[in-house]
């Protein structure tokens, strides 16, 4: 079986389904359910894959609807693309609230995305302003997004629980640092760094910027769980103040800079995870990307000191030129988020996308672990 073929056609049959209650004729009454049905079947997916379900097949899949409902004025096609959107920016954030505030912030999405949708029918003239079978459609149709969050979520966890048949793990990444945060979740790990190019693109935000580096080097690894059933592990931290990000110093003067800019001052620190599994040979999943983030507060540093810790050797191949775990700890006043995000891989994050692809850190019960 080819990567990715098993999830692909899942999706595709589930949008066949949708555009046959688009096309199908129906009673009256049920004509008011098809756009939702549409809906859902997308949001649906796009929770549940949310890296392969991308705004560009949000939007080829809205556009052949528009065509095979001969509307041929992109609502359907405008629509999703919203939809997809803000479903994937929120897909890793919903996560952080508990069941109750997940399924308000999912109940408000979906009316306002079947509110958008019912605009755009009632400007250009599909139905009246006031249809209450259609809003009372749109109503129901938003009380079941929730409960498909949930499922896609618990779907996606289950499977990867059951088929999941090897504990190799792999970090796609040279830093020793990683390997030493993974150890203390008791995982052992192949080292396989990937060769990326990390260049920022214009106009990309320090979080858009790390997590594309995260997910780009874990999709470079992807071949290494084409042989062989696995898990890997991808990560990349950035540094940034004032919206510029601080990379890696290639220069003693460099460093300094660096340094002078952050004393006295709260600086970000942001760190991706990316991971891949496979339970087959050949049949690669994305498990999910995370991002932390951690707010660090410098205290004075004067440019003898920016000197002297640059001879020190620590700064050197260190995100915003200085190590949270060695002598610049020194510096630090305060630090508000995740100390091993800091280090360069957040923990609680990592765990738990772990967790997702079958790989716990704790023992079972009656597991001693020596």
């Amino acid at each position: 079986m080819k990567s990715r073929s098993y999830t692909y056609w899942v999706v595709i049959i589930s949008l066949f389904l949708a555009y046959l209650l688009a096309i199908v004729p129906l009673p009256d009454w049920a004509m008011n359910w098809r756009p939702q049905w549409v809906l859902m079947f997308v949001f649906y997916w796009t929770m549940a894959l949310p890296y392969r379900v991308g705004l560009g097949f949000a939007w080829a899949a809205g556009l052949l609807l528009d065509v095979l409902e001969g509307t041929m004025l992109g609502l359907n096609a405008l629509t999703l693309l919203i939809v997809a959107y803000v479903t994937l920016s929120l897909h890793q954030r919903l996560r952080m609230y508990n069941p109750i505030q997940q399924s308000g912030l999912l109940f408000i999405l979906a009316l306002v995305a079947l509110g958008l949708s019912h605009w755009l029918r009632v400007i250009s003239g599909q139905i009246e302003p006031v249809d209450s079978m259609y809003l009372l459609a749109a109503f129901s149709s938003a009380a079941i997004w929730p409960a498909l969050f949930f499922f896609a979520a618990q779907s996606q966890a289950r499977v990867h629980k059951q088929l999941m048949k090897s504990s190799r793990l792999i970090l796609a990444s040279a830093s020793p640092r990683r390997a030493q945060l993974l150890a203390q979740l008791s995982f052992k790990c192949e080292i396989c760094p990937q060769d990326i190019d990390e260049t920022r693109h214009e106009a990309e935000s320090p979080e858009q910027y790390v997590g594309r580096m995260a997910e780009e080097k874990a999709q470079s690894g992807r071949s290494l769980l084409l042989s062989q059933p696995g898990v890997l592990i991808a990560a990349d931290t950035v540094v940034s103040l004032d919206d510029d990000v601080l990379a890696k110093p290639e220069s003693a003067e460099e460093a300094e800079s660096f340094l002078l800019r952050l004393a006295k001052r709260t600086h970000e620190v942001r760190s991706a995870v990316c991971v891949l599994a496979s339970a087959e040979a050949g049949v690669v999943s994305t498990i999910g990307l995370a991002v932390s983030l951690t707010r660090v507060t410098f205290g004075e540093i004067s440019r003898t000191e920016a000197q002297r810790y640059w001879r020190s050797g620590e700064p050197r191949g260190k995100a915003g030129g200085y190590a949270i775990q060695g002598i610049a700890a020194a510096f630090i006043r305060s630090i508000e988020g995740s100390y091993s995000g800091v280090m360069g891989l957040p923990l609680y994050e990592t765990a738990a996308l772990l967790k997702q692809a079958g790989l716990d850190s704790l023992p079972e019960l009656g597991d001693e672990r020596q």
